[in-house]
């Protein structure tokens, strides 16, 4: 077994490599790393998610841009060779992907011996399945990314509510259920209840996250508030689509890139039940209780610029925020 040191090296190589952009470089030293000992700790799982996203997010981007560039291709030859060009792409997100799942099923996982690092690996394998089914629509990968997001969600539990990776599982699936399984309703429900167990634990003095995680924690609080946001109020039209309506171009959503226009939205009508069934409007449920005063120093701790709005009572709508805590602002 190769002595410290020279995994040390390895991980040193791999921060200068990923430093540099040079990412298919980094992939294979973090192979190497991984070889010598499986059992990574916080910052080398970091860096195997770094240089995984870093090899297949201009690859999965330029699949996207081909897919979406064909409506726009008038000229037959030229529309065969964008989808042959398509294809070559496909075939090495596909070989990528299962690579990726071969390390994490037959040696990472296996080595993985707390919950952090289980939940962590099981949320990669949901990820890199739903981004296989991205590219195949097979109900085989959208299968198998289920189930892996199932069994980091069962471990999870056994996190703290504003633990970040059992966050970003919860944003992470909620996505995977709007734009992979077209099921908004399930999504809005994962973002809702991580979102709310997270709020609830801060709001009665149980938060005592490291002032380091805070930023990381406030922007995974946004953007599950984004998705319940998106998935109860505004998804009211024939399809939905959260990726495709709310991501950027690269990156926002931790993930390379948007949901693909091949993914599309919802089936007709399935968004309008969620916005009654979630989220009801007015008429439906009286306002909720107006919120909590926010604990010290909330905003600025947090990145969040004002309190978390809360759900009504019985999902009718939110209510009034609570006046804000000391340095709120």
């Amino acid at each position: 077994m190769p002595s410290d040191s020279s995994r040390d090296k390895l991980i040193f190589k791999a921060r200068v490599l990923e430093h540099a952009g040079q990412y298919e470089e980094m992939w294979d030293v973090i192979n190497k790393m991984i070889a010598a000992k499986a059992d990574l700790d916080q910052d080398e799982r970091k860096l195997f998610a770094a240089s995984l996203k870093g090899v297949v997010g201009p690859k999965r981007n330029a699949w996207q841009q081909l897919d979406s560039l064909q409506k726009d291709v008038k000229d037959e030859d030229n529309l065969k060779w964008t989808k042959k060009y398509q294809k070559k792409i496909e075939k090495e997100l596909a070989a990528l992907y299962e690579s990726a799942q071969t390390v994490l099923k037959n040696t990472l996982l296996p080595a993985a011996k707390d919950n952090d690092s289980k939940v962590f690996f099981h949320k990669l394998q949901g990820d890199y399945y739903q981004y296989h089914a991205e590219i195949t629509d097979a109900e085989e990968q959208k299968d198998k990314a289920l189930e892996a997001y199932m069994a980091a969600t069962d471990i999870a539990d056994n996190l703290p509510p504003l633990h970040p990776t059992r966050l970003q599982l919860a944003f992470h699936f909620a996505v995977f259920f709007c734009d992979i399984l077209n099921d908004p309703e399930r999504g809005c429900k994962v973002a809702s209840r991580a979102y709310h167990e997270a709020t609830d634990l801060i709001n009665m003095g149980g938060d005592n996250t490291p002032p380091r995680e805070r930023r990381i924690i406030g922007k995974y609080l946004g953007l599950l508030r984004d998705i319940s946001d998106a998935t109860c109020n505004a998804g009211t039209g024939p399809g939905f689509n959260f990726r495709q309506r709310h991501g950027s171009p690269y990156g926002r959503y931790g993930s390379p890139m948007g949901g693909s226009p091949r993914m599309g939205g919802g089936s007709p009508g399935r968004c309008g039940p969620v916005a009654v069934h979630c989220c009801p409007g007015p008429g439906h449920h009286p306002p909720g209780p107006p919120g909590p005063p926010g604990p010290p120093g909330y905003g600025s701790s947090y990145g969040m610029a004002q309190p978390p709005p809360r759900m009504g009572q019985f999902g009718g709508p939110r209510g009034p925020p609570g006046p804000g805590g000391p340095g709120w602002f």
